[in-house]
């Protein structure tokens, strides 16, 4: 009996478009706070390919436990210890993107600091929308991290069921079906996180053509 987890192999797209500018105005300076963003984020971007890279491997192994039989058994228990070494590298992954966007939060708080002082009133209007977008994104990600958190937990619990010999396969199902549900939830997170991504880097050229 196969039973595919509904693994998400995504890559959550942080290209937030860098600018330059020499003009010392309160307004060029917020630019460059938002640009600041960037650079915290730039470890989030660091963990992408690599989580991918562990996820595949994880899946391969996976496939490989469901391809064997009981009598194989000792073979599956070695599988599954190899299978929890990599949950735990992903782990280790999750850990530094989830600490750079802490550091990004903060960044933001910098900034919605020096928007009452802003004299312009639509300029000051279209910083602010794209503060809200990023706590809205920000948000996002927490749940996003929250959800991917709880995957990992189930994950770790079904490799050491398969260690079980007296494992049976309702109870594999009933794993399998938690951690494709969870992977359900990841999906959603991760869709809404890039979406507004999008909106954040379209706000910030259209605040920077303004500017220049």
């Amino acid at each position: 009996m196969f039973l595919r987890i509904r693994r998400l192999l995504f890559l959550m797209p942080i290209v937030l478009l860098m600018a330059s500018c020499s003009v010392l105005s309160r307004e060029h300076s917020l630019l460059s706070a938002l640009e600041k963003l960037a650079e915290y984020e730039e470890e989030f971007n660091e963990q992408q390919k690599p989580l991918i890279e562990l996820e595949k491997k994880e899946k391969e192994i996976y496939d490989d436990i469901m391809s064997l039989g009981m009598k194989q058994f000792s073979e599956i228990v070695s599988l599954s210890e190899e299978a929890l070494k990599i949950i735990e590298k992903r782990k280790k992954r999750i850990k530094k993107e989830y600490d750079s966007i802490q550091l990004a939060k903060k960044q933001l708080e910098a900034v919605k600091k020096e928007l009452p002082s802003f004299s312009d009133q639509p300029i000051k209007e279209e910083a602010s929308h794209l503060a809200q977008l990023l706590e809205k994104r920000y948000m996002t990600y927490d749940k996003l991290y929250n959800d991917y958190q709880q995957a990992l937990q189930l994950e770790t619990e079904l490799y050491r069921m398969f260690q079980n010999k007296e494992l049976t396969l309702e109870q594999l199902e009933q794993q399998v079906a938690k951690i494709n549900s969870t992977y359900d939830e990841i999906k959603k997170a991760n869709e809404q996180f890039n979406r507004y991504t999008v909106q954040y880097n379209e706000g910030k050229k259209a605040l920077f053509n303004k500017l220049k």
